[in-house]
């Protein structure tokens, strides 16, 4: 099994563990070239982490109590 890690709107990272070693194995990968690679490989999907800016209400620490010295 591989995942595609994206990382831009137009490419990403393939993931997989190596069969005979079991270290993990990483290629950098277009994806509009990605159906040609994919060949036999079961690749699964994965959505892209959303960043700070692009959450529409962003948490808030408010447990963390900081007293203001003068």
């Amino acid at each position: 099994m591989t995942d595609y890690l994206p990382s831009t709107s137009t490419g990403g990272t393939l993931a997989a563990i190596c069969p005979d070693c079991g270290s993990m194995m990483y290629r950098r990968v277009s994806l509009a070239k990605l159906a040609s690679i994919r060949g036999e490989l079961d690749i699964t999907m994965t959505q892209a982490h959303s960043r700070i800016g692009e959450s529409a209400q962003p948490f808030v620490n408010s447990d963390y109590k900081q007293e203001h010295q003068l």
